[in-house]
């Protein structure tokens, strides 16, 4: 992720129980799992990101969103 410059990056196949979120030095994970460490997504948040975070939505481990402050930048 940092080779290529993402700040957020969608990850499928989360094989660990339940949801929640996990923080390291450079990222924040935010995962939703299934209760039988089966089919769950997580979603890789930069530092610079988590700021933005405004709200995380879990409607199972199969969909989650994150909602994020955005600033409009027009290039002229």
């Amino acid at each position: 992720m940092q080779k290529k410059a993402v700040s957020v990056l969608c990850v499928s196949e989360v094989w660990c129980k339940g949801q929640g979120e996990m923080c390291s030095s450079d990222y924040t994970v935010y995962s939703s799992r299934g209760e039988r460490n089966e089919r769950g997504i997580a979603i890789q948040v930069h530092k610079s990101m988590v700021k933005s975070v405004v709200q995380k939505n879990v409607c199972n481990n199969r969909i989650t969103a994150l909602k994020l402050k955005a600033e409009l930048v027009c290039a002229l």
